[in-house]
């Protein structure tokens, strides 16, 4: 089962994906797909950008790190199938997310800037 959007191909049913542009994510909306988000490139700060904003989540970008290396840890990054790019599923809720964000704060792994401002 095959759809198309653009340069960028994807196949239901085992996660297949494929691009010929510089698309950086896919989510995928449907059945069980809303702690699933495929990302082309599995860099932190892509795997980062596309949680924070795919949940509206409170973060940093100084975060993708430390948080990539839970997501890993926890096993939460698999590989996908895929061609011209190293896609991988995240399998992550927002509670969850959330939740490690509160530890990683409570533990000082993720830091607050010294002065209130924009996120940049």
């Amino acid at each position: 089962m095959g759809h198309g959007l653009g340069s960028l191909q994807w196949r239901l049913r085992d996660y297949a994906l494929t691009h010929e542009s510089d698309s950086r994510l896919l989510e995928l909306r449907g059945m069980k797909s809303l702690s699933r988000t495929f990302v082309l490139r599995p860099e932190p700060n892509q795997v980062w950008t596309a949680l924070v904003h795919r949940f509206g989540l409170p973060a940093l970008p100084e975060w993708a790190e430390p948080m990539t290396r839970i997501l890993e840890k926890e096993k939460r990054i698999v590989p996908v199938d895929s061609i011209g790019c190293s896609a991988v599923l995240i399998s992550a809720t927002c509670e969850e997310l959330l939740e490690w964000m509160a530890v990683g704060v409570r533990r000082g792994e993720f830091t607050f800037p010294e002065s209130n401002g924009p996120v940049r």
